[in-house]
C-alpha cells in the first residue's frame, strides 16, 4: 500500500494529495513521492492525458538553488503546471542515480579540471544515467492511469512507460541561463531532446 495524506494545502500547488511510492523497492537512502492535483480515482476515466512530470532530486539545484543546472527551474515549472489536474512525481535519485556524494565529487572535479558533466562522470567511473522510473510507472498502473502527457526532454524517461502506460511527450524547458547553457548542451549531446538553436534563442531573450 502507498501511504497517503489527503487535502494538503500548499503554497504553490493548491490543495493536493501526496502518496509515497513503495519504499521497500528502493535502494537505501532513496524515496519516491507522488503529488496529485485533482482526484486520482477519476484519472483512469479521463478522456484527456494526465499532465505528468517525473523529476529526480537535485539537492544542489533544488535546495541549494545552484544556477549551474536547470533542475530548480524545471521543478518550479512543474509545480506551477499543477492546476487541479495532474501529477508530479519526485524520485530520490540524486546524481542520475549515482548518489549525492558521487554527484558532489563530480561537480568538484568539473570545477577543478574545467570539464563538463559527462566528462567528469566518465573520469570518475560513474555511469551517465542509472535512474529507474519503474516505481512511478507501477504506481500509475496500480491506480488505473492509462494515458499521460509527460513533461520531459529525456527519451529514456518516456521509454520507461512503453507497453504499460500511453505517454505523449511534452517539451519541458525552463531556467535557461548563461550559467547553465553548457550543461544543457551536454545533455543534448547525451540524447536529450533539446535543440541548440532554441536554447540559444531563449538565452538571448533574457
Amino acid at each position: 500500500m502507498n501511504s497517503v495524506v489527503r487535502g494538503l494545502p500548499t503554497a504553490e500547488m493548491g490543495v493536493v494529495d501526496m502518496y509515497s511510492l513503495h519504499p521497500e523497492t528502493f535502494q537505501q537512502g532513496t524515496y519516491g513521492l507522488v503529488i496529485v492535483s485533482g482526484d486520482l480515482d477519476s484519472f483512469k476515466d479521463s478522456e484527456v492525458p494526465i499532465p505528468t512530470r517525473i523529476q529526480s532530486t537535485c539537492a544542489p539545484g533544488e535546495l541549494g538553488t545552484s544556477l549551474d543546472c536547470d533542475c530548480n527551474a524545471q521543478l518550479a515549472a512543474a509545480r506551477a503546471a499543477l492546476n487541479g489536474f495532474g501529477m508530479l512525481v519526485i524520485l530520490g535519485q540524486e546524481g542520475r542515480g549515482a548518489g549525492l556524494e558521487a554527484k558532489l565529487e563530480a561537480m568538484a572535479f568539473q570545477q577543478q579540471q574545467g570539464v563538463d558533466t559527462a566528462t567528469a562522470y566518465a573520469a570518475l567511473g560513474l555511469p551517465w544515467d542509472q535512474r529507474d522510473y519503474s516505481h512511478a510507472v507501477d504506481f500509475m498502473v496500480e491506480h488505473g492511469v492509462r494515458d499521460i502527457e509527460l513533461a520531459t526532454n529525456n527519451p529514456l524517461k518516456k521509454r520507461a512507460f512503453d507497453g504499460r502506460v500511453r505517454a505523449t511527450r511534452r517539451r519541458h524547458v525552463a531556467g535557461v541561463r548563461h550559467t547553465n547553457i553548457d550543461y544543457l548542451l551536454v545533455k543534448a549531446g547525451m540524447g536529450h531532446l533539446l535543440d541548440r538553436d532554441e536554447l540559444e534563442a531563449e538565452l538571448e531573450a533574457i
